[in-house]
């Protein structure tokens, strides 16, 4: 496949004056080539292992590779500029990046975190201004909408900062001081002035300590001895007040080990590290998306195309054994929420063992009484009752039918195993009218009813026919015949009755209403054709013939009688031969005349001064004298064949074979064309291969179709020859 790259070089290059046919020749170059892998960027915020990008990265990167389905070279860089924001900084990584994709083609970009995002903004007219940009795990508030609308998109995740305080308070509704934490880099202080804004509605309520610019020992220090009735809010914590990095939540571990008070996080990722949670940033899940939204993007559609996406963390979700541990009630829990790492009583994990034990228990005696006083009887009954099933099997296996008995009062229905195959159930499953109504066509299940219920009402056979919908989808034809038997009275009423399988009957008959149509249709046609070709043409002609013969007659030609008489007889005799080649086209004297040999060969010279394609017709040991059906079907059969590698083959040469085989003719067209396959056109065949197949049928022979893309086609038809021809 050319890549689009090139066709939108093909202006550039004719401006410069250069020869398109060198263009075209490395565009042919490159279509030659196998498909380079994708080309992927990924650029870090802050470091691989920084929490919570590193998530969304992973996640990411999981995702591209499992659901791309090519291959993909993935490369990513840390830019580390969310955590050392220095003059000058960004400038050398601009010249890094520069350098190290000089000559490289990149497909993506996919900037992870607002610093990384900003970054990608201010440089990409230097170092991708053509390449999309997929800006992931960027707030809004950072990574303005303005910046995708050219060559680029954004996913990310909502962050509700009152809301997170708001279930907490649900949790603790008797809080007094919370404790907020978030570390000392550029991107952490912008958080930390969003949380103290958007929590300075609950001021009223509680105290809110911010220890952001305090060392990881000092912050330890201070959550190890809170005060009663307090909670930490952790953020993000990648660099603290004295300048040292954090990776990989160690921060968050390292407090939650000290912590004398509930700790609640921002982030997904974080739960299961110590935090009781809330609505979490879903950074996973955010990276997923944006993979699914990059491989969109790296199958062709314009980033343009595809409008920011921002996921939706309204459902809280919590730790169950941080709960446990605070002694937090799950009532106080919110709407909606989601408890993880919930672990089992030992109730509910041997509830059912318990349950069987007593059980057991309170009923083997009574188990052990009956069991003894009715085996030998149960023995009997099931050793007769299976004798009875086997026999009924198998005569209804030979017979291809299905058993089946509708016990009224019950309201169930018994069947055999061939019934049930036939209606797609298990044999064990438990039947009832209901059940086997919703497997019936629901275009038949009216008529099915209305039989059913009259059968009832005036004690007569049931007689019907249906389609039954298999679970997989397929649809099967069923004839159906039932009897009422009442029994000892009304409440024993059953109704017992047989299925067969008439699914294939009612294709064949479809087939035939089918090929019937179409060959009214095609024979209107021709009729059609016809007419129009002697209205058009042979009248005209003959009209115009009369008219000069009267100019003739009354002395106004313009020729003399010798040339007009000339012009006339030529007429005449173009006309004859006109009317001698449609009178051929509809049925071929030749072959009456001369013989099916003589009759192919001159199909096979008319063929090659028609198509221009070489015919060669082979003959070997043919009878003197065949019947007239036997030779009209295989001659048609031939002009079949030759018209269809007309009309779809594109060959270069055509091989008729005619010869006498196991007591027949055998007629055998090769071409060396395209092909196609026989298992997609079988599924609604053309009219003339129908045609052909009819044809060869009504005679009791045969025809088989050899046929596969880039291999030609061979039709080879066989039909017997009766002991008076042979």
């Amino acid at each position: 496949m050319v890549p689009e790259s090139m066709f939108n070089l093909l202006p550039k290059v004719l401006a410069r004056g250069i020869n398109p046919a060198v263009l075209l020749l490395a565009v042919a170059a490159c279509g030659a080539q196998p498909d380079s892998p994708k080309r992927v960027l990924v650029l870090d915020s802050f470091g691989r292992d920084v929490a919570p990008f590193n998530a969304v990265a992973s996640a990411f990167r999981t995702t591209l590779v499992r659901e791309l389905g090519e291959s993909v070279d993935l490369h990513e860089t840390a830019l580390e500029v969310g955590r050392f924001p220095k003059a000058g900084m960004q400038e050398h990584l601009a010249d890094f990046l520069d350098r190290r994709f000089t000559g490289r083609r990149l497909d993506l970009v996919v900037p992870v975190g607002a610093p990384a995002g900003l970054f990608v903004a201010q440089h990409r007219q230097r170092l991708f201004p053509e390449t999309p940009i997929l800006f992931t795990s960027g707030d809004p508030r950072l990574v303005g909408l303005e910046l995708v609308r050219t060559n680029a998109t954004l996913v990310t995740c909502e962050v509700n900062l009152p809301g997170m305080v708001e279930d907490m308070l649900q949790l603790q509704p008797d809080t007094t001081n919370v404790v907020v934490i978030f570390g000392a880099s550029p991107l952490e202080k912008f958080w930390e002035r969003e949380c103290r804004r958007e929590f300075a509605p609950f001021t009223n309520r509680t105290h809110f300590s911010w220890l952001g610019d305090l060392s990881l020992p000092q912050i330890k220090a201070r959550v190890a001895v809170l005060p009663a009735r307090s909670f930490v809010l952790f953020g993000m914590f990648t660099t603290d007040g004295a300048g040292v990095s954090c990776d990989n939540d160690g921060a968050l571990q390292a407090l939650h080990a000290v912590a004398n008070a509930p700790l609640y996080g921002c982030f997904n990722s974080q739960l299961g590290l110590g935090i009781v949670g809330g609505r979490l940033y879903q950074d996973a899940r955010v990276g997923a998306q944006a993979a699914r939204v990059a491989i969109r993007m790296l199958r062709g559609e314009k980033a343009t195309n595809i409008p920011p996406q921002v996921l939706d963390s309204s459902f809280p979700v919590y730790d169950w054994r941080e709960l446990k541990r605070w002694g937090i009630s799950k009532t106080r829990l919110p709407a909606g929420s989601v408890v993880q790492f919930r672990q089992p009583t030992s109730w509910e994990l041997y509830k059912w063992r318990i349950i069987a034990v007593i059980s057991l228990c309170s009923i083997e005696t009574v188990l052990i009484v009956l069991l003894v006083a009715n085996r030998v009887k149960r023995r009997r009954a099931e050793q007769a009752l299976r004798e009875s099933e086997e026999r009924l099997s198998l005569a209804t296996g030979a017979a291809d039918i299905g058993v089946w008995m509708w016990d009224m009062a019950r309201n169930h229905v018994w069947a055999t195993e061939n019934w049930c195959r036939m209606f797609g159930f298990l044999p064990a499953t438990a039947l009832r009218l209901e059940t086997v109504m919703e497997r019936i066509h629901p275009n038949d299940r009216t008529t099915v009813e209305h039989a059913v219920r009259r059968a009832i009402e005036e004690r007569t056979d049931y007689v019907g026919e249906y389609r039954v919908v298999l679970p997989d989808g397929t649809q099967r034809w069923i004839a159906a015949r039932g009897r009422l038997d009442t029994g000892s009275g009304a409440k024993r009423a059953r109704l017992l009755g047989a299925s067969v399988d008439i699914t294939e009957r009612k294709r064949m008959e479809e087939a035939a209403r089918d090929l019937s149509g179409r060959l009214i249709t095609a024979q209107e046609r021709e009729r059609a054709r016809l007419a129009r070709e002697l209205h058009d043409d042979i009248t005209q002609r003959l009209a115009r013939l009369a008219i000069d013969v009267g100019r003739c007659e009354q002395g106004t030609a313009e020729l003399t009688p010798a040339e007009m008489a000339r012009e006339v007889r030529e007429g005449l005799v173009r006309l004859s031969d006109d009317v001698h080649a449609l009178s051929y086209r509809l049925h071929p004297s030749v072959l009456e005349d001369l013989g099916l040999a003589t009759a192919l060969q001159a199909e096979g010279e008319r063929f090659t001064r028609c198509e221009s394609i070489p015919v060669g017709v082979k003959l070997r040991d043919i009878p003197e004298s065949l019947p007239r059906e036997s030779a009209l079907c295989l001659f048609r059969v031939a002009q079949e064949a030759l018209r269809n590698v007309a009309r779809h083959a594109r060959a270069r040469m055509v091989e008729v074979a005619l010869r006498s085989l196991d007591g027949g003719l055998q007629l055998a067209v090769r071409d060396d064309g395209r092909g196609f396959d026989p298992a997609v056109q079988g599924a609604h065949p053309s009219l003339g291969l129908a045609s052909m197949r009819e044809r060869v049928h009504l005679l009791a022979g045969e025809l088989d179709i050899e046929s596969a893309p880039g291999h030609g086609t061979t039709v080879v038809a066989w039909v017997p020859l009766s002991a008076k021809s042979v």
